[in-house]
């Protein structure tokens, strides 16, 4: 398992005009340490402008040289979802996430040649997901109820199975795990119960894992 984003990475995010990029975008920021990873928008209409506190730049390879910018996040209308992806890849964004749905099937044949031989990885809706872990963040000090907040929607949207792990033993891990433990997560302090506890939820007719 790689851990491909933390309190440490710098998020640009591209297309963000949209309900669903404003819906994510909004929800990225308000959960732990967000708001402080968020770091730019990108906009050639609205270059210049500070929109919701985030400074808006025209090019990715601006706002990557202005900000440190390490991870982007895509969404918006899918015909311009290819050329958002290609102008992050070449701006040299180490991971860009891509939410949008839809995009041509031609336009992801490009872009899959863009990212061969290249540093940037691509993350995308993932229909094939079998399980999904929740890390509980012992030492989220900015939001204290971030992991309960996160717990309650996914007992209310979430339908595949969802594993926790949380790791110490102060308030905050503590909080974590009874947060998880009260919603029905299956949640453990113990990183080597994680396979056990992902191989009980997952149905018998997921396996083998895709």
């Amino acid at each position: 398992m790689a851990i491909l984003v933390s309190r440490r990475s710098r998020v640009i995010t591209q297309g963000t005009i949209g309900e669903a990029g404003l819906s994510h975008t909004g929800a990225c920021r308000r959960y732990g340490k967000g708001k402080r990873c968020f770091v730019a928008d990108v906009n050639a209409r609205q270059a210049g402008e500070v929109l919701d506190g985030l400074p808006t730049f025209g090019t990715v390879q601006e706002a990557r040289a202005r900000t440190g910018a390490t991870v982007s996040l895509v969404s918006g209308p899918p015909v311009l979802a290819a050329a958002a992806i290609e102008e992050a890849i070449e701006a040299g964004i180490e991971l860009v996430v891509c939410i949008a749905e839809g995009i041509p099937l031609h336009d992801m044949i490009r872009v899959r040649r863009r990212l061969q031989g290249g540093r940037t990885l691509l993350l995308g809706d993932d229909l094939g997901t079998d399980a999904v872990l929740m890390v509980g963040d012992s030492h989220n000090d900015s939001d204290g109820d971030a992991d309960e907040d996160c717990a309650r929607w996914i007992a209310e949207h979430m339908r595949k199975p969802v594993v926790g792990l949380v790791a110490g033993d102060d308030d905050g891990a503590r909080q974590a795990f009874a947060a998880m433990h009260e919603r029905g997560i299956p949640v453990t302090r113990d990183p080597a119960m994680m396979g056990e506890l992902v191989a009980a939820v997952v149905a018998p007719q997921w396996l083998p894992f895709d």
